[in-house]
């Protein structure tokens, strides 16, 4: 055998190694679902513009509701007797105060946030208004609603 039928046969070898080596780790990569890592900033992208849409929406339906609360209490008489109106409706400013900041925020911490304002919320009503236990669990089930027609709003990209 002369030198150049070994060096093609080493090179032969080699390049079927590497080949095999290449099978396996395509596989290994396709069984663990990985995703190049441009694909994954990408998703975060779209993730970050989804909540930066979905969830100022939501506040804007918040802001509605706490609206309605308030013309509740001012014109159709929505207090329960403990409850002193011109306290009741200052409570309900501060909130909607803290949600008009909370829109104003650049990377806010949505969630958290959100979920301290309408426990704030849900206390208000359970609270102050007649019948407050079933005006909660509307308010919450409506929200809800809102919520999730937000999401499937934004979540389609």
């Amino acid at each position: 055998m002369n030198s150049v039928t070994i060096y093609l046969l080493l090179a032969f070898f080699a390049a079927l190694i590497l080949y095999f080596q290449i099978q396996k780790l395509t596989k290994k990569l396709d069984d663990e679902g990985a995703v190049p890592a441009y694909q994954k900033a990408a998703q975060e992208v779209l993730e970050n513009l989804s909540n930066a849409e979905k969830y100022p929406k939501f506040c804007n339906v918040i802001l509605k509701k706490i609206n309605a609360l308030r013309q509740d209490i001012l014109f159709e008489d929505a207090l329960n007797e403990a409850s002193d109106k011109d306290k009741a409706l200052d409570q309900l400013e501060q909130t909607r105060d803290k949600l008009e900041a909370l829109l104003k925020q650049e990377n806010a911490n949505w969630e958290s946030k959100l979920v301290e304002i309408l426990d704030e919320i849900d206390g208000f009503v359970k609270a102050n208004l007649k019948n407050g236990e079933d005006r909660a669990e509307e308010l919450r089930d409506e929200l809800k609603k809102n919520l999730m027609g937000c999401e499937s709003d934004f979540g389609k990209f």
